[in-house]
Protein backbone atom coordinates (compact mmCIF):
# COMPACT_ATOMS: atom_id res chain seq x y z
CA UNK A 1 0.00 0.00 0.00
CA UNK A 2 2.66 2.05 1.29
CA UNK A 3 4.71 1.80 -2.27
CA UNK A 4 1.57 1.99 -4.34
CA UNK A 5 1.13 5.76 -2.54
CA UNK A 6 4.96 6.59 -2.35
CA UNK A 7 4.37 6.17 -6.47
CA UNK A 8 1.30 8.43 -6.91
CA UNK A 9 3.43 11.11 -4.52
CA UNK A 10 6.35 10.89 -6.85
CA UNK A 11 4.46 11.62 -9.54
CA UNK A 12 2.74 14.64 -8.06
CA UNK A 13 5.75 16.12 -6.91
CA UNK A 14 7.46 15.45 -10.67
CA UNK A 15 3.98 16.84 -11.81
CA UNK A 16 3.77 20.57 -9.73
CA UNK A 17 7.31 20.61 -8.81
CA UNK A 18 6.46 20.34 -4.78
CA UNK A 19 7.11 18.69 -1.65
CA UNK A 20 3.24 16.07 -0.33
CA UNK A 21 2.89 17.02 2.97
CA UNK A 22 2.51 13.60 4.35
CA UNK A 23 0.44 13.22 7.47
CA UNK A 24 0.61 9.93 9.89
CA UNK A 25 -2.90 7.70 10.39
CA UNK A 26 -3.85 9.53 13.70
CA UNK A 27 -4.68 13.16 13.47
CA UNK A 28 -3.17 15.73 15.80
CA UNK A 29 -4.22 18.17 17.72
CA UNK A 30 -7.80 16.51 18.56
CA UNK A 31 -7.63 14.57 21.98
CA UNK A 32 -11.47 13.03 20.82
CA UNK A 33 -10.61 12.09 17.40
CA UNK A 34 -12.50 9.11 15.95
CA UNK A 35 -15.95 10.04 18.22
CA UNK A 36 -19.37 9.17 16.81
CA UNK A 37 -22.07 11.37 15.18
CA UNK A 38 -25.60 9.94 15.36
CA UNK A 39 -27.61 12.09 13.01
CA UNK A 40 -30.93 13.81 14.56
CA UNK A 41 -33.16 15.15 11.99
CA UNK A 42 -34.64 18.33 12.37
CA UNK A 43 -36.46 19.38 9.16
CA UNK A 44 -38.00 17.79 6.31
CA UNK A 45 -38.78 19.42 2.83
CA UNK A 46 -40.75 17.37 0.93
CA UNK A 47 -42.69 17.56 -3.12
CA UNK A 48 -45.60 20.00 -3.15
CA UNK A 49 -46.60 19.19 -6.39
CA UNK A 50 -47.80 22.78 -6.56
CA UNK A 51 -45.16 25.24 -6.63
CA UNK A 52 -41.95 22.74 -7.01
CA UNK A 53 -41.75 18.79 -7.47
CA UNK A 54 -38.66 16.94 -7.08
CA UNK A 55 -38.19 14.46 -10.26
CA UNK A 56 -34.46 13.78 -9.78
CA UNK A 57 -33.02 16.20 -7.35
CA UNK A 58 -29.09 16.63 -6.69
CA UNK A 59 -26.53 19.61 -6.38
CA UNK A 60 -27.65 20.07 -3.16
CA UNK A 61 -26.12 23.42 -1.55
CA UNK A 62 -26.23 25.83 1.39
CA UNK A 63 -26.03 29.44 0.92
CA UNK A 64 -24.13 32.09 2.71
CA UNK A 65 -27.41 33.31 4.55
CA UNK A 66 -28.67 29.39 5.33
CA UNK A 67 -30.79 29.29 2.93
CA UNK A 68 -31.55 25.61 0.74
CA UNK A 69 -30.55 25.37 -2.93
CA UNK A 70 -31.43 22.35 -5.01
CA UNK A 71 -31.42 22.04 -8.71
CA UNK A 72 -33.87 19.51 -10.38
CA UNK A 73 -32.47 19.19 -14.30
CA UNK A 74 -36.03 17.28 -15.26
CA UNK A 75 -37.88 19.20 -13.41
CA UNK A 76 -36.73 22.50 -14.52
CA UNK A 77 -35.84 23.79 -11.02
CA UNK A 78 -33.09 25.94 -9.38
CA UNK A 79 -35.41 26.28 -6.03
CA UNK A 80 -34.60 27.74 -2.92
CA UNK A 81 -35.77 27.30 0.52
CA UNK A 82 -35.17 29.08 3.81
CA UNK A 83 -33.64 27.02 6.77
CA UNK A 84 -36.90 26.29 8.30
CA UNK A 85 -37.80 24.63 4.94
CA UNK A 86 -40.24 27.31 3.50
CA UNK A 87 -39.99 27.34 -0.24
CA UNK A 88 -38.28 31.12 -1.63
CA UNK A 89 -37.90 30.49 -5.23
CA UNK A 90 -37.65 28.75 -8.02
CA UNK A 91 -34.44 30.66 -10.44
CA UNK A 92 -34.94 28.51 -13.10
CA UNK A 93 -36.45 30.78 -16.20
CA UNK A 94 -36.55 28.28 -19.01
CA UNK A 95 -35.75 29.51 -22.10
CA UNK A 96 -32.91 30.56 -24.48
CA UNK A 97 -33.48 34.10 -24.00
CA UNK A 98 -31.59 36.73 -21.80
CA UNK A 99 -31.92 35.77 -18.38
CA UNK A 100 -32.82 32.66 -19.13
CA UNK A 101 -32.22 29.12 -18.66
CA UNK A 102 -31.49 25.84 -20.73
CA UNK A 103 -30.04 23.75 -18.16
CA UNK A 104 -28.21 24.36 -15.12
CA UNK A 105 -24.52 22.37 -15.49
CA UNK A 106 -23.29 23.65 -11.84
CA UNK A 107 -24.23 27.42 -9.52
CA UNK A 108 -22.06 28.69 -6.85
CA UNK A 109 -22.40 31.93 -4.79
CA UNK A 110 -20.05 34.87 -5.06
CA UNK A 111 -20.83 38.53 -4.64
CA UNK A 112 -24.25 37.79 -2.76
CA UNK A 113 -24.97 36.72 -6.42
CA UNK A 114 -26.00 33.49 -7.84
CA UNK A 115 -23.69 31.80 -10.51
CA UNK A 116 -25.26 29.39 -13.05
CA UNK A 117 -23.36 27.71 -16.07
CA UNK A 118 -25.73 26.43 -18.87
CA UNK A 119 -24.16 24.13 -20.10
CA UNK A 120 -26.63 24.04 -22.98
CA UNK A 121 -26.62 27.52 -23.87
CA UNK A 122 -22.60 27.76 -23.05
CA UNK A 123 -23.57 30.65 -20.63
CA UNK A 124 -22.26 32.37 -17.34
CA UNK A 125 -25.83 33.92 -15.74
CA UNK A 126 -25.45 35.98 -12.32
CA UNK A 127 -28.52 36.60 -10.60
CA UNK A 128 -29.21 38.45 -7.39
CA UNK A 129 -31.49 36.21 -4.48
CA UNK A 130 -34.03 38.49 -5.97
CA UNK A 131 -33.93 36.44 -9.12
CA UNK A 132 -33.08 39.89 -11.29
CA UNK A 133 -30.32 38.96 -13.91
CA UNK A 134 -26.82 41.21 -12.91
CA UNK A 135 -24.37 39.85 -15.87
CA UNK A 136 -24.86 37.16 -18.90
CA UNK A 137 -22.58 36.26 -21.17
CA UNK A 138 -21.12 33.53 -23.38
CA UNK A 139 -18.56 30.60 -22.41
CA UNK A 140 -18.04 28.32 -24.98
CA UNK A 141 -17.05 24.70 -23.92
CA UNK A 142 -13.35 23.79 -25.29
CA UNK A 143 -13.88 20.20 -24.63
CA UNK A 144 -16.56 17.46 -24.77
CA UNK A 145 -16.69 17.66 -21.07
CA UNK A 146 -16.62 20.79 -19.35
CA UNK A 147 -17.78 21.35 -16.17
CA UNK A 148 -17.59 24.15 -13.99
CA UNK A 149 -15.74 24.12 -10.99
CA UNK A 150 -16.26 27.69 -8.95
CA UNK A 151 -15.15 31.76 -9.51
CA UNK A 152 -13.29 34.58 -8.37
CA UNK A 153 -14.18 38.03 -9.19
CA UNK A 154 -14.23 38.05 -13.17
CA UNK A 155 -11.99 34.81 -13.55
CA UNK A 156 -14.49 31.74 -14.01
CA UNK A 157 -12.76 28.13 -13.73
CA UNK A 158 -13.56 25.05 -15.70
CA UNK A 159 -12.23 21.38 -15.37
CA UNK A 160 -12.31 19.97 -19.29
CA UNK A 161 -11.32 16.49 -20.95
CA UNK A 162 -11.87 14.26 -24.06
CA UNK A 163 -11.68 10.88 -23.91
CA UNK A 164 -10.31 9.05 -27.31
CA UNK A 165 -11.81 6.35 -28.39
CA UNK A 166 -9.35 5.30 -30.90
CA UNK A 167 -9.23 1.11 -30.31
CA UNK A 168 -12.33 -0.99 -30.43
CA UNK A 169 -11.07 -3.23 -28.29
CA UNK A 170 -11.81 -2.20 -24.19
CA UNK A 171 -8.46 -1.07 -22.83
CA UNK A 172 -7.17 0.84 -19.82
CA UNK A 173 -5.77 4.80 -20.66
CA UNK A 174 -4.73 7.49 -18.86
CA UNK A 175 -7.00 10.67 -19.67
CA UNK A 176 -5.95 13.97 -19.70
CA UNK A 177 -8.02 16.75 -17.93
CA UNK A 178 -7.05 20.50 -17.46
CA UNK A 179 -8.01 22.98 -14.81
CA UNK A 180 -8.57 26.12 -17.68
CA UNK A 181 -9.75 29.64 -16.51
CA UNK A 182 -12.20 31.75 -18.19
CA UNK A 183 -11.52 35.88 -17.80
CA UNK A 184 -14.48 38.23 -17.78
CA UNK A 185 -12.83 39.90 -21.67
CA UNK A 186 -10.22 37.75 -22.58
CA UNK A 187 -10.48 35.43 -25.59
CA UNK A 188 -11.00 32.14 -24.26
CA UNK A 189 -9.89 29.91 -21.77
CA UNK A 190 -6.26 29.45 -20.75
CA UNK A 191 -5.25 26.11 -19.53
CA UNK A 192 -3.62 26.46 -16.09
CA UNK A 193 -3.06 22.97 -14.87
CA UNK A 194 -2.97 19.52 -16.40
CA UNK A 195 -3.95 16.06 -14.28
CA UNK A 196 -3.94 12.67 -15.56
CA UNK A 197 -7.06 10.04 -14.68
CA UNK A 198 -7.55 6.56 -15.76
CA UNK A 199 -10.57 5.43 -17.28
CA UNK A 200 -11.83 1.71 -19.00
CA UNK A 201 -12.55 2.53 -22.54
CA UNK A 202 -14.88 0.41 -24.66
CA UNK A 203 -14.61 1.84 -28.86
CA UNK A 204 -17.12 1.21 -31.03
CA UNK A 205 -15.55 2.40 -34.33
CA UNK A 206 -16.02 5.72 -35.44
CA UNK A 207 -15.00 7.88 -33.02
CA UNK A 208 -17.57 6.69 -31.04
CA UNK A 209 -18.04 4.50 -27.72
CA UNK A 210 -17.94 4.58 -23.96
CA UNK A 211 -15.96 4.49 -20.92
CA UNK A 212 -15.59 3.89 -17.04
CA UNK A 213 -14.05 6.36 -14.82
CA UNK A 214 -11.55 4.20 -12.84
CA UNK A 215 -9.92 7.65 -10.97
CA UNK A 216 -12.56 10.08 -9.64
CA UNK A 217 -12.32 13.97 -9.83
CA UNK A 218 -13.58 15.30 -6.83
CA UNK A 219 -13.36 18.68 -6.20
CA UNK A 220 -14.98 21.46 -3.48
CA UNK A 221 -14.73 25.23 -3.60
CA UNK A 222 -13.16 27.15 -0.83
CA UNK A 223 -13.83 31.09 -0.23
CA UNK A 224 -14.16 31.75 -4.16
CA UNK A 225 -10.43 31.23 -3.62
CA UNK A 226 -9.50 27.64 -3.23
CA UNK A 227 -10.20 24.34 -4.67
CA UNK A 228 -9.70 21.52 -2.94
CA UNK A 229 -8.76 18.53 -5.49
CA UNK A 230 -8.95 14.35 -5.50
CA UNK A 231 -8.26 12.77 -8.54
CA UNK A 232 -6.70 9.12 -7.53
CA UNK A 233 -8.17 5.75 -6.40
CA UNK A 234 -5.10 5.87 -3.81
CA UNK A 235 -5.40 9.10 -0.85
CA UNK A 236 -3.94 12.17 -2.40
CA UNK A 237 -5.14 15.82 -2.30
CA UNK A 238 -4.45 18.72 -3.90
CA UNK A 239 -5.35 22.82 -3.35
CA UNK A 240 -5.26 25.23 -6.07
CA UNK A 241 -5.54 28.74 -4.99
CA UNK A 242 -7.22 31.25 -7.75
CA UNK A 243 -4.48 34.03 -6.47
CA UNK A 244 -1.54 32.65 -8.15
CA UNK A 245 -3.55 29.87 -10.39
CA UNK A 246 -1.66 27.33 -9.34
CA UNK A 247 -1.75 23.72 -7.09
CA UNK A 248 -0.04 25.21 -3.65
CA UNK A 249 -0.29 22.15 -1.81
CA UNK A 250 -0.58 18.28 -2.29
CA UNK A 251 -1.23 16.06 0.93
CA UNK A 252 -2.35 12.57 1.91
CA UNK A 253 -2.22 10.34 5.63
CA UNK A 254 -1.23 7.34 5.79
CA UNK A 255 -4.29 5.19 5.22
CA UNK A 256 -5.74 1.34 5.23
CA UNK A 257 -7.18 0.93 1.92
CA UNK A 258 -10.55 -0.86 2.03
CA UNK A 259 -11.36 -3.67 -0.08
CA UNK A 260 -15.21 -3.74 -1.87
CA UNK A 261 -17.82 -6.33 0.26
CA UNK A 262 -19.56 -8.26 -1.52
CA UNK A 263 -22.53 -5.92 -0.88
CA UNK A 264 -20.49 -3.44 -2.97
CA UNK A 265 -19.85 -5.32 -5.70
CA UNK A 266 -23.43 -6.15 -5.94
CA UNK A 267 -24.39 -2.82 -5.62
CA UNK A 268 -22.11 -1.84 -8.50
CA UNK A 269 -23.44 -4.77 -10.37
CA UNK A 270 -27.13 -3.70 -10.33
CA UNK A 271 -26.19 0.14 -11.34
CA UNK A 272 -25.82 -0.79 -14.82
CA UNK A 273 -23.51 -0.56 -17.54
CA UNK A 274 -23.23 0.01 -21.17
CA UNK A 275 -24.28 -1.60 -24.33
CA UNK A 276 -21.41 -0.84 -26.84
CA UNK A 277 -21.95 -2.55 -30.33
CA UNK A 278 -24.76 -4.71 -28.94
CA UNK A 279 -22.37 -6.15 -25.79
CA UNK A 280 -23.25 -5.02 -22.58
CA UNK A 281 -20.21 -3.89 -20.31
CA UNK A 282 -20.06 -3.43 -16.86
CA UNK A 283 -17.06 -1.39 -14.78
CA UNK A 284 -14.33 -3.53 -14.05
CA UNK A 285 -13.37 -5.23 -10.72
CA UNK A 286 -10.95 -3.04 -8.73
CA UNK A 287 -9.00 -4.34 -5.94
CA UNK A 288 -9.63 -1.73 -3.67
CA UNK A 289 -12.32 1.25 -3.07
CA UNK A 290 -11.42 4.52 -3.87
CA UNK A 291 -10.02 5.79 -1.08
CA UNK A 292 -11.85 9.07 -1.01
CA UNK A 293 -15.55 9.02 -1.46
CA UNK A 294 -16.53 12.21 -1.24
CA UNK A 295 -15.17 16.17 -0.65
CA UNK A 296 -16.91 19.04 2.24
CA UNK A 297 -15.81 22.21 3.07
CA UNK A 298 -16.78 23.95 6.42
CA UNK A 299 -15.90 27.01 7.17
CA UNK A 300 -11.68 26.85 6.38
CA UNK A 301 -11.62 23.15 7.12
CA UNK A 302 -11.77 19.99 4.50
CA UNK A 303 -14.09 17.21 5.53
CA UNK A 304 -12.98 14.27 3.82
CA UNK A 305 -15.33 11.33 3.63
CA UNK A 306 -13.04 8.11 2.96
CA UNK A 307 -14.17 4.57 2.13
CA UNK A 308 -13.59 3.28 5.27
CA UNK A 309 -16.90 2.00 7.29
CA UNK A 310 -17.73 0.52 10.47
CA UNK A 311 -20.94 -1.39 10.96
CA UNK A 312 -21.37 -0.09 14.52
CA UNK A 313 -19.83 3.34 13.90
CA UNK A 314 -20.57 4.12 10.54
CA UNK A 315 -18.39 6.22 7.70
CA UNK A 316 -15.00 7.62 8.45
CA UNK A 317 -14.55 11.71 7.83
CA UNK A 318 -11.55 13.00 8.29
CA UNK A 319 -10.33 16.46 8.11
CA UNK A 320 -7.38 18.94 7.18
CA UNK A 321 -6.69 22.50 7.71
CA UNK A 322 -5.42 25.13 4.77
CA UNK A 323 -1.67 24.24 5.19
CA UNK A 324 -2.72 20.31 4.88
CA UNK A 325 -2.73 19.29 8.83
CA UNK A 326 -4.44 16.22 9.39
CA UNK A 327 -6.23 17.34 12.77
CA UNK A 328 -9.29 15.46 13.36
CA UNK A 329 -11.61 12.82 12.21
CA UNK A 330 -14.75 11.48 13.37
CA UNK A 331 -17.63 8.43 12.27
CA UNK A 332 -21.04 9.66 11.10
CA UNK A 333 -23.61 6.89 11.18
CA UNK A 334 -26.22 6.83 9.14
CA UNK A 335 -29.27 3.87 8.88
CA UNK A 336 -29.46 2.33 6.73
CA UNK A 337 -32.00 3.64 4.70
CA UNK A 338 -30.79 6.72 4.00
CA UNK A 339 -27.19 5.41 3.52
CA UNK A 340 -25.19 7.58 1.13
CA UNK A 341 -23.91 4.94 -1.69
CA UNK A 342 -20.85 6.08 -4.14
CA UNK A 343 -19.74 8.86 -1.60
CA UNK A 344 -23.14 10.80 -1.77
CA UNK A 345 -22.25 12.16 -4.95
CA UNK A 346 -24.06 15.95 -5.01
CA UNK A 347 -26.96 14.58 -3.24
CA UNK A 348 -25.17 15.46 0.17
CA UNK A 349 -23.77 18.45 2.10
CA UNK A 350 -22.50 19.38 5.13
CA UNK A 351 -22.60 22.80 7.12
CA UNK A 352 -21.39 23.50 10.36
CA UNK A 353 -23.18 21.12 12.84
CA UNK A 354 -26.29 20.49 9.90
CA UNK A 355 -25.95 17.48 7.37
CA UNK A 356 -28.23 17.86 4.47
CA UNK A 357 -29.43 15.17 2.25
CA UNK A 358 -31.54 13.89 -0.47
CA UNK A 359 -33.12 10.27 0.06
CA UNK A 360 -35.49 8.84 -1.72
CA UNK A 361 -38.48 7.22 0.01
CA UNK A 362 -40.53 4.12 -0.41
CA UNK A 363 -43.31 5.51 -2.51
CA UNK A 364 -40.30 6.30 -4.86
CA UNK A 365 -40.69 9.80 -4.51
CA UNK A 366 -37.63 12.46 -2.75
CA UNK A 367 -37.59 14.42 0.51
CA UNK A 368 -34.38 16.90 1.46
CA UNK A 369 -33.71 15.65 4.65
CA UNK A 370 -31.71 17.99 7.30
CA UNK A 371 -30.08 16.45 9.87
CA UNK A 372 -28.34 18.15 13.43
CA UNK A 373 -24.66 15.48 13.91
CA UNK A 374 -25.20 14.99 17.88
CA UNK A 375 -22.18 13.61 19.27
Amino acid sequence: MRKTILAILILACFSFGQDVIENPGKPTGSRNAGRIFDLEEVLSIQDTGDEYYFKYPSNLKIAPDGSIFVQDWSSKLLGRFDADGKFLRDYFREGQGPGELDSVGNYFFADGNIVIYDSALQKILRLDFEGKTVEEFKVLRTARRFEFAFCRNAAYYFIQHNVSFESTKPTYIDVPYQLVVFNVGGDGTDPLVSFSLSAYVVGSGGGGGGYFPLDQMITAPLENRYLFISRKQEYLLELFDAETDTIVRSFTRDYKRVKPSSEYKEMLEKGGGMIIGGKRYTKPPQKYRSDIQNLFVDGDELWVMTSTEDKKKGILFDVFDLEGKYIDCFYVRFDEENFPKYGGGNRMTISSEFLYLIESTPDETYVIKKYRMVD
